[in-house]
């Protein structure tokens, strides 16, 4: 009893009431409760959805509870009872069981529970961290708790990782002379035999690399509140989306090049963000060629002509 407050911590109860298993949905039937369980669950929820900035949510809690309702008495998606009767279910499965029936078909349910019911990956995770924190608890901080050596944990772990990303980067770089280079010679004559097909071998080695990037060429939600807002959060997103494209304007029959590094702020009302587009003959300092396109239109534009 003394441990049961740490086992059953909100993973585990978030678990518990998504389980598919006969025995387990029994029991949660049984011994749910709201005064008992709700909290933790809505913890659990709102931590899963904290990397999207848009969630709303005080109502994805209220979807899940809803879908968790149908799950719970087997109506609306649930209601078929040949998903009930397969071997996920009966052996436990539940991540799989969620995967192929709630995936899809539930906007909350199936994204909370498909993650809280999988098993674990490995006992590596805790090993390096259990390496980290025999790292930190040393000398006069041998007596520190589990609560205080968390955030130093993270810290540590976070700099580590981050400094094994840049070495690996290092690594992988074509004139990299370090004795654990991912790339050598062998790697540059590699050719897959390509010159049996009539290919030109040396020309494919000397085309230059192309950079690419997914454009949405529509307004999307995110950025939609962002266009009368005046600061430097809401320029530094939206210019992350448009720097950079090169588009056709039929009125004027000139390509415009939208600027990397500058916006435009059109005040009043029914202003807004507007993007500073640069055609061919700008040479950086005649500014009287620039063309302003405010960014609630400018989509318009893009998604007609090719960028």
């Amino acid at each position: 009893m003394k441990r049961s407050k740490k086992l059953s911590h909100d993973y585990a109860i978030t678990a518990w009431i998504c389980s598919v298993h006969p025995d387990i949905r029994q029991d949660v039937k049984d011994r749910f409760s709201k005064r008992d369980h709700e909290d933790a669950v809505e913890r659990i929820v709102t931590k899963l959805y904290k990397h999207d900035t848009n969630a709303d949510v005080p109502e994805l809690l209220n979807k899940f509870w809803k879908e968790w309702k149908a799950f719970k008495n087997e109506t609306g998606v649930y209601a078929k009872r040949n998903m009930w009767n397969v071997r996920d279910a009966k052996d436990g499965n539940s991540a799989e069981w969620h995967d192929m029936y709630s995936v899809g078909k539930t906007d909350v349910l199936g994204y909370i529970a498909t993650r809280v019911t999988s098993p674990a990956v490995g006992m590596g995770d805790a090993e390096r961290s259990w390496g980290v924190m025999n790292g930190i608890k040393s000398g006069q901080r041998a007596h520190l708790s589990g609560e205080k050596i968390e955030m130093p944990s993270i810290i540590s772990t976070t700099q580590k990782l981050n400094s094994a990303q840049i070495m690996h980067e290092r690594l992988e770089k074509i004139d990299c002379q370090h004795k654990s280079a991912l790339w050598g010679d062998e790697d540059l004559a590699f050719d897959l035999g390509l010159e049996k097909f009539g290919l030109d071998i040396n020309a494919i080695r000397n085309m230059p690399t192309v950079p690419e990037r997914i454009f949405r060429g529509w307004i999307e939600d995110w950025e939609k509140e962002l266009f009368t807002v005046n600061d430097a959060v809401a320029k530094y997103k939206l210019l992350q989306k448009y720097k950079g494209l090169v588009f056709t304007d039929d009125r004027h029959e000139t390509t415009y090049t939208i600027s990397t590094t500058k916006m435009y702020w059109k005040p009043y009302r029914g202003g807004g963000w507007c993007v500073i587009c640069e055609p061919p003959e700008y040479d950086g300092t005649n500014e009287d060629v620039l063309e302003f396109y405010q960014l609630r239109w400018l989509t318009l534009t893009l998604t007609n002509h090719p960028c």
